[in-house]
């Protein structure tokens, strides 16, 4: 069974993470035969149905995203399954299990309708929750597919009620995670070290730990003939 990317300017930075993981999938501006991967935000998830709906394809649809991770039951009425938050570990298990022709109930971290019962009811089945990828398991991308800011931290400890649902994303203290990939500095002339609390990095994300930014800021900056900035956005750093 074909897996594909749905790959949109919009949802790039997500693919590039994935695709090292699934080196099988391809690229498609539009939906095709097999197994069909998507990723959005609220703002993209109405044409995202519309396109699902709309499809004239023998195709398993999965989503995965901020959007489909904080609303699952909305997304289940056009999408198969829901990967909800981190997808590094639970997107190709999902799609190894659907391939195999297996339980799907044995994954992690997804929703999908329940089979057994009428599509109609609308029942919906979770599975447990995943726990948080350790990021520097992962790359960042792969250089030959696909490219991406190099992604140094994630998640945030402070809670804030306009991020997505919490059961999906990390939050709170100690969510926030950190990865040092400097080899893929690299492919890179210009580097922006930069952060909504640069500061934070290698940290709790509330005690500064000034050793680990300076390991990363001197270990990325290494090539003298690249362009180093070091900051946070949008001015100042986070209380």
């Amino acid at each position: 069974m074909d897996v594909h990317f749905r790959y949109s300017k919009k949802n790039s930075y997500s693919f590039a993470v994935l695709s090292p993981l699934l080196p099988e999938a391809g690229f498609s501006d539009r939906p095709l035969k097999g197994i069909m991967i998507y990723s959005f935000t609220s703002h993209q998830a109405a044409r995202a149905f519309a396109e699902v709906k709309n499809a004239n394809t023998d195709s398993i649809f999965i989503a995965g995203g901020p959007h489909p991770s904080g609303a699952p039951e909305e997304t289940l009425e056009y999408f198969d399954y829901v990967v909800i938050g981190e997808g590094e570990e639970t997107l190709p298990e999902l799609v190894k299990v659907l391939q195999a022709g297996e339980d799907p109930g044995i994954v992690r971290g997804i929703a999908y309708k329940d089979p057994s019962k009428d599509p109609a009811a609308g029942k919906i089945i979770v599975t447990p929750k995943r726990p948080h990828v350790n990021l520097d398991s992962y790359p960042c991308f792969d250089p030959e597919k696909l490219r991406s800011p190099i992604e140094i931290s994630r998640g945030c400890p402070w809670g804030c009620q306009i991020l997505p649902d919490p059961k999906a994303f990390r939050k709170g203290s100690p969510a926030q995670e950190h990865r040092f990939h400097p080899e893929e500095c690299k492919y890179y002339d210009d580097l922006r070290f930069i952060a909504s609390n640069s500061l934070a990095y290698g940290s709790d994300g509330i005690h500064p730990r000034f050793d680990k930014s300076r390991k990363a800021a001197f270990c990325s900056s290494r090539n003298t003939q690249q362009k180093y900035l070091f900051r946070d956005f949008p001015f100042g750093s986070a209380p």
